[in-house]
């Protein structure tokens, strides 16, 4: 009879669950869509400098998922890869423009309004 702690190792059970390895293959694995979705997004609502820096990855990531694309059309089993190792890269680099394109902590603007009656002006805040 074998071993049953043998057994128990074999069948994955006794190491309890990693809770953060599935987290992390789950995040990895939505940051492809995410990207592409997000790359979108950004260029069409931001214009200038950040259009610019937003756009930085766009050619890159088209010819790998061309590359992809011809890979699975080829009958590769390993096609995803590429995205799967590259898309995640990209869409923590759109967090980042995003993260500076947002504006920091508020500052206090004074806002005056003027009221005008004939002659006299008076300011209320």
């Amino acid at each position: 009879m074998p071993d049953e702690g043998l057994k128990e190792a074999a069948l994955g059970r006794g190491r309890g669950w990693k809770w953060w390895a599935s987290s992390i293959f789950l995040a990895v694995m939505w940051s492809i869509p995410a990207y592409f979705l997000l790359q979108i997004v950004l260029l069409w609502r931001l214009r200038g400098g950040w259009r610019k820096a937003v756009a930085v990855p766009v050619l890159p990531m088209l010819a790998l998922l061309a590359y992809a694309v011809f890979a699975y059309l080829k009958g590769s089993n390993l096609f995803p890869l590429v995205l799967i190792f590259t898309a995640p890269l990209a869409f923590v680099y759109l967090l980042v423009i995003l993260g500076g394109k947002t504006p920091g902590p508020k500052t206090r603007v004074n806002h005056t309004l003027r009221i005008h009656a004939g002659d006299q002006a008076s300011e209320t805040r």
